[in-house]
């Protein structure tokens, strides 16, 4: 077995995950979660519908509902394009996955979609709040970064962390969890998700490339310096960019405006289907809301922008107002 420490739980896998740094192995670690690279015996059973929706990225997921050994397991089925067919099982009294990619994917491929999609999907389950978000620890907090795929949620924490002396915490995903009543957000893998050409455009001093993403996208694992524990959350920026912004500007919100704002950027929304979860992901996001200063980040497109908007969020994580 392959040992790792990702989203704040551990991991046992059959097979090596190249995005992971290996960990030694934790015994009887709670929550650990077993990973099996093969259809479960019970693939072939009953099976009801539990949702048939799109994901956030138009991707189909459909999730369905039955029994092993008289526990609850689950089926997420995703059907994309340029990824084919991929099966995960979830058993969560046993704490065990069973994950299977259509046998064309690229190991790379296939290991990118456990990390991100599978296991996003697994955590939300338990009722961790998931965003699909990048976060970085600047001044002992985190400040995490929202926004869909392409607005700069990557480079936006890469310009932090070398520029700002920020660490980096996660990327794509963050999970957040109530930890004694304060809200954090945990490492995910330690590797940054970001286009080579962005690399050089904000002069990021990092070189050591982990291999790509997907081979159907530009984007690459990049080596950086990194949070290993979780991070109290203290503001949350929701980057917006449009054609029509001629310039900066930042509008904060607060409760009903923010969570409103918010819950299109919850990853892995099929998780709601678990009235548990739902609960548990709602009451997480209101909290997280209320603990965190929540702007609205409006610029224009490209990435020219980003160290303005990088000294602005500096400026604003230290007024007390």
């Amino acid at each position: 077995m392959f040992y790792y420490r990702c989203y704040g739980i551990n991991l046992a896998s059959e097979h090596a995950i190249t995005p992971l740094d290996s960990v030694q192995k934790e015994t009887d670690a709670p929550g650990s979660l077993k990973i099996l690279w093969s259809f479960p015996p019970f693939a072939d059973g009953e099976w009801t519908i539990l949702s048939a929706g799109q994901s956030r990225d138009k991707k189909r997921i459909k999730i369905a509902k039955g029994q092993y050994n008289g526990n609850t397991v689950y089926r997420f089925h995703r059907d994309t394009v340029q990824l084919g067919n991929i099966y995960s099982y979830l058993d969560p009294l046993q704490h065990t996955l069973w994950y299977v990619a259509d046998d064309k994917l690229s190991d790379g491929d296939s290991h990118s979609v456990l990390v991100g999609a599978v296991l996003g999907s697994c955590i939300s389950f338990s009722g961790a709040l998931c965003l699909h978000a990048s976060a970085v620890e600047c001044n002992g907090s985190a400040i995490l970064f929202l926004g869909p795929s392409g607005t700069g949620k990557s480079t936006t924490a890469l310009h932090m962390s070398q520029h700002f002396g920020g660490k980096f915490i996660t990327d794509d995903i963050a999970v957040i969890r109530n930890d004694g009543g304060v809200l954090t957000v945990a490492p995910g893998y330690q590797k940054l998700r970001v286009l080579p050409e962005d690399v050089a455009r904000i002069d990021a001093q990092i070189s050591d490339i982990k291999g790509p993403v997907y081979t159907h996208m530009p984007k690459a694992y990049f080596e950086v310096e990194a949070a290993h524990n979780p991070v109290p959350v203290s503001m949350i920026v929701s980057l917006n960019r449009s054609l029509m912004h001629k310039g900066i500007v930042f509008h904060c919100k607060t409760g009903a405006e923010a969570f409103v704002d918010c819950i299109p950027h919850i990853f892995s929304r099929e998780a709601y289907v678990i009235p548990d979860a739902f609960s548990q992901q709602n009451a997480s996001l209101k909290a997280l809301i209320v603990q965190s200063k929540y702007i609205i980040a409006e610029m224009p497109n490209g990435h020219e922008h980003i160290a303005d908007i990088c000294t602005k969020l500096m400026a604003a994580q230290n007024d007390p107002k």
